[in-house]
């Protein structure tokens, strides 16, 4: 089962040419972030970016697959139930359609944070 942690529907191609709808689940898993003024460059503010805890996603269940952002996904690599949606699919005026397939974002010795 798969349960889509973003505001958006996704509608993910699958391995047969057909697409998978899946809309949000009404919870969103994101991270924290807070914006820290570093310097200023000809009189524009330049601002480091810290982010915080992943918040909203549920532990893990079995059978159960999880759809972050790409974001999210970063502050949680050891876990194999969690994927982003994966590479755009366009139509012909450029608007966003659909992805293809799923991706695992993998950080070798990360954990929830």
């Amino acid at each position: 089962m798969f349960i889509n942690l973003t505001p958006h529907t996704l509608n993910v191609r699958k391995a047969d040419g057909t697409f998978l709808e899946l809309p949000p689940s009404g919870t969103i898993a994101r991270r924290s972030v807070e914006r820290v003024v570093v310097g200023e460059v000809d009189g524009v503010t330049i601002y480091a970016t810290k982010f915080g805890q992943l918040e909203g996603l549920p532990e893990p269940a079995e059978g159960t697959i999880y759809i972050v952002s790409a974001l999210a996904a970063q502050a949680c690599g050891d876990r194999d139930d969690v994927l982003v949606p994966g590479e755009a699919i366009r139509d012909k005026d450029g608007r966003v359609i659909g992805c293809n397939g799923l991706v695992r974002i993998s950080e070798v010795g990360r954990g929830c944070q």
